[in-house]
C-alpha cells in the first residue's frame, strides 16, 4: 500500500464470496498485527458456469455546480469487469476468475489569486488521471474424498498520472507512480479425522513500485 506501507492487493468485490474483519484478541496465526485483521474468502468455480458483468460510470455532465456560474469539476469514472466460474472436470476440478478496471480523470479546483511568482510555468490545464486493474484466478482440485488444492494468483496495476497529496497544491507539485503487485497463494486442506484437520499453506508476494514529479509544462509518463 503506497500510504501505510507494505504489500496491498485490491479484489474485485463480485470475487468475493464472505469476509470477516477481526478488531481484537487475534490468534497467533495472524501474526504481530497491530490493527484490524480482515479476512477474505474468494470464490471457487462449480460444477455449473456462471458469471456476471458491470458497468459503472459517473461524468461531469450529469452533475451541477453548488458555485454560481461555475462549471462542475470534471469528473469521468468508469468501473466495468466480469467474473467467470465454470468446472474444468465436473466434481473434480473448477476455475474461478475475475477481472476489473478503474478508470478516473478528476478536475482539481486550484486556489485563486496565485502570485505571478508562483504560476508561471504551471500548467493548470493538467488533469489528475488514475488508472487501476485488477485480475484474480483460482483454481481448485478434490484430489481425494479428505484432501483439496486451492492455487490462485493475483495481479493489480495502479497507474498515476499528475497526483495531487494537497487540494491546494499548484501543478508542478504533482507526482506520477506506477505500482504493480502481485501474490500468489498455494493450500491444501486435508481431513484427518473427524476431529483434526490440517491446512497447509504457501504464498508468495511481490510488488514494483516507481513514482516521480509531473512536469511543469507538459504532462509526464511513466514508462
Amino acid at each position: 500500500d503506497d500510504f501505510h506501507g507494505g504489500v496491498f492487493q485490491a479484489f474485485t468485490q463480485d470475487a468475493i464470496r464472505e469476509f470477516e474483519v477481526i478488531d481484537t484478541g487475534f490468534k497467533a496465526e495472524f501474526g504481530g498485527g497491530s490493527a484490524a485483521i480482515v479476512n477474505v474468502v474468494s470464490k471457487s468455480g462449480t460444477n455449473a458456469i456462471h458469471g456476471d458483468a458491470f458497468l459503472y460510470a459517473r461524468n461531469d455532465a450529469l452533475d451541477s455546480s453548488d458555485v454560481a456560474n461555475t462549471p462542475a469539476p470534471t469528473l469521468e469514472r468508469y468501473d466495468y469487469g466480469g467474473t467467470i466460474g465454470l468446472p474444468i472436470r465436473r466434481d473434480k476440478s473448477w476455475f474461478f476468475g475475475s477481472i476489473e478496471a478503474v478508470q478516473q480523470t478528476a478536475g482539481t479546483i486550484f486556489p485563486p489569486n496565485v502570485p505571478a511568482i508562483l504560476s508561471a510555468g504551471e500548467n493548470f490545464s493538467q488533469v489528475p488521471k488514475d488508472t487501476d486493474v485488477r485480475a484474480f484466478g483460482k483454481y481448485t482440485q478434490q484430489l481425494s474424498e479428505h484432501n483439496q488444492m486451492n492455487a490462485s494468483f493475483s495481479w493489480t496495476r495502479a497507474n498515476l498520472l499528475h497526483a495531487l497529496t494537497d487540494p491546494i497544491a499548484l501543478p508542478s507539485a504533482g507526482t506520477n507512480s506506477l505500482t504493480n503487485t502481485w501474490l500468489a497463494n498455494f493450500s491444501l486442506a486435508s481431513i484427518l479425522s473427524p476431529r483434526l484437520v490440517l491446512d497447509s499453506s504457501f504464498n508468495v508476494r511481490a510488488q514494483n513500485f516507481g513514482d516521480r514529479k509531473s512536469t511543469r509544462l507538459n504532462s509526464s509518463h511513466i514508462t
